[in-house]
């Protein structure tokens, strides 16, 4: 006899593909005729703007740019201390991941590692990046599962709760902002615009159907030498923008998040009403890359057997990603970062920030474990002569264990983690004291070959032999009373009920007695 299955169909993620991988831009720049001679190099940054992501025929392909802008002191008698140098470079990244299916979604992180230099003479640097590149891939899969039988009464079945995420969004957008801002009364006039750094943050994100609401703001500093007798200065703004994004498949009911990254940064001096050089115009994207998905939590019909007779099940396995925990948590990690001993002392801070990376993920007794690092990148303004801007970097490990009872030592965890805010102290002049507030999000899955029943055929037992009215059974290691009750042909109600439980948990050793009509 064939069982009547009702059947849903769902939509899963399979994750075919997920690497991390590093990729080197390298370029020489060569001092403009205008400009005067390397005297020492003092800071290298940059930036990271992607033109294309595609994935084809299993080979995942991008291209990008690297910009980066170089201070340096200049040699000889100059009325600026500080000179500028910036350069681009183009990269391509391919990666054969294994899979010949077109209809894969890929989500990609590309950021800078580092940046290094090397000088080769006193008109050419070599300029080296590395990026690293956080790469995955997934297919869409759309399939029936079963979720329970029609109205035989005689078939015991036992269900589980999958936790999906489906209809998976990627998104990759653009948010161009054009500002300008003019500087406090006690800076003083720009005569050229040494670096721009920007740095946005998210402070509110909303997905609705077809649509993002972004909203955050943007610190910007920037670095620039004085009108009035070429010292290096430095001011501080903060730009607020909010956005509405077209996001194709986005709907209301979605969880979603969004990473923001600078490209293409240009900023340049304007006049104020007084025609004195005191605005300062910004115009620079920001790729906003959005990932949104549902939580969908089908039952899912996993085991069967028959009270009167042998129940031949079929079924075939899919590998599911399932999510086990969506956390977020925050941390406050505080350092001391003493200067060089070659570095003059401290006179002004111009720009402090910090870069944060996770370099290990472990799951221990209910809880997930997270290790890393914080790059400080300080730059500061010295009376120095030799050095009036002087940059510098130091790293900081930390480790934080964040409470995830739900998870298991078979989970994958990925985890992300952002500067939110930034504090510091000078103390004495040779050492800062760095207070950074990490924000940390950590999502959870696991992947598991999950069997899905298709069908059910009951065979009726043609044993006529008497059976015991009541058998007491030992409870052996790995024993449930769903497996004893399908075992013996009858139900876990029953059983509960015979031997007065409360509850299905039993124990190694227990005695269950079987009641049975003959």
């Amino acid at each position: 006899m064939t069982v009547t299955l009702n059947k849903e169909a769902i939509q899963a993620c399979a994750v075919v593909y997920q690497k991390y991988s590093r990729i080197t831009a390298e370029t020489d720049v060569n001092v403009p005729d205008i400009n005067p001679d390397i005297l020492k190099v003092l800071d290298v940054s940059g930036n990271v703007s992607i033109s294309e992501k595609s994935v084809h025929s299993g080979k995942v392909f991008i291209r990008g740019k690297v910009s980066m802008t170089v201070l340096y002191t200049p040699d000889g008698d100059t009325v600026s201390k500080v000179k500028c140098l910036t350069a681009e470079k183009e990269f391509t990244h391919t990666v054969d991941a294994g899979s010949h299916d077109d209809n894969l979604r890929m989500s990609a992180e590309i950021e800078p590692e580092s940046f290094n230099y090397t000088l080769i003479n006193s008109r050419k640097l070599s300029l080296r990046c590395v990026l690293g590149a956080d790469i995955k891939l997934s297919r869409p899969e759309e399939f029936e599962i079963s979720t329970s039988v029609g109205t035989d009464e005689n078939i015991c079945t036992r269900s589980r709760r999958l936790r999906l995420c489906s209809n998976p969004i990627i998104s990759e957008n653009r948010i161009s902002i054009c500002e300008q801002y003019e500087l406090p009364s006690d800076k003083p006039s720009v005569s050229e615009i040494l670096k721009t750094s920007v740095f946005p943050q998210s402070l509110e994100f909303t997905l609705m159907d077809g649509k993002a609401l972004a909203k955050g703001e943007a610190r910007v500093c920037t670095v620039y030498t004085s009108v009035d007798d070429g010292t290096v200065c430095f001011t501080e703004h903060t730009l607020p923008f909010s956005e509405l994004l077209d996001i194709n498949g986005a709907e209301e009911d979605m969880e979603g998040e969004i990473d923001y990254s600078v490209s293409d940064i240009y900023s340049e001096v304007r006049d104020d009403s007084d025609g004195e050089p005191r605005i300062i115009g910004l115009d620079f994207g920001l790729s906003a890359s959005v990932r949104g998905h549902k939580i969908y939590e089908p039952e899912i019909l996993c085991d069967a057997y028959s009270l009167n007779g042998t129940a031949n099940i079929t079924s075939s396995t899919k590998m599911l990603e399932q999510l086990v925990d969506n956390t977020t948590a925050q941390l406050t990690h505080k350092f001391s970062i003493q200067l060089p001993d070659a570095f003059p002392e401290i006179l002004q801070l111009c720009d402090i920030n910090a870069a944060a990376s996770v370099s290990n993920i472990s799951v221990e007794n209910g809880g997930i474990i997270v290790t890393g690092s914080i790059i400080g990148n300080i730059i500061y303004l010295s009376n120095d002569e030799s050095m009036p801007l002087c940059s510098f970097t130091d790293t900081s490990e930390f480790t934080h264990t964040i409470a995830a009872p739900n998870i298991s030592g078979d989970s994958v965890c990925e985890a992300k983690v952002f500067v939110e805010h930034i504090s510091y102290t000078i103390n004495g002049g040779r050492a800062i004291e760095l207070r950074v507030v990490l924000g940390i999000c950590i999502r959870s899955y696991i992947n598991e070959e999950i069997p899905i029943i298709t069908d059910i055929d009951v065979e009726d037992d043609t044993n006529t032999e008497p059976k015991a009215c009541i058998v007491i059974y030992f409870v052996k290691a790995g024993d449930s009373l769903w497996s004893i009750a399908k075992k013996y042909r009858t139900t876990v109600e029953a059983l509960m009920e015979c031997n007065n439980l409360s509850s299905d948990s039993i124990n190694v050793g227990q005695q269950i007695r079987i009641c049975r009509s003959v």
